[in-house]
């Protein structure tokens, strides 16, 4: 199960005809402001989960773009934030240039993490 909580993975079910396979997906938590890049199926966890399905971009690069604009949201406590989301204006550059970012951004992340250890 996947719900908005910090962890990937919230709990399990046996829900077999609740199962999502149409993936990768990115969701993002209405009311914790999370963000999730979803490659496995699952089973949606509880309300307040927001799912979209990347089309014609790379899913890596479209939760990049959301993990970050989450992040700069205005913190509502626990009232909704997909309004404030939904109202962000983003750039889609073409699909060869958003693969370029995303290989960028992890390659700085294991950096990061390398002068972290």
């Amino acid at each position: 199960m996947v719900s908005q909580g910090q962890k990937i993975i919230d709990g399990y079910s046996n829900e077999v005809d609740k199962i999502i396979n149409d993936l990768p997906l990115v969701m993002f938590g209405d009311h914790t402001r999370n963000v999730k890049l979803i490659d496995f199926p699952f089973v949606i966890g509880a309300d307040g989960t927001k799912f979209f399905k990347p089309i014609l971009s790379n899913a890596r690069f479209i939760y990049y773009i959301v993990l970050y604009i989450a992040s700069k949201l205005r913190n509502r406590g626990y009232a909704r934030h997909y309004t404030l989301l939904k109202d962000e204006i983003f750039p889609l550059p073409p699909l060869a240039e958003q693969k370029r970012i995303v290989e960028k951004i992890e390659q700085l992340f294991k950096e990061i993490d390398k002068l972290k250890k």
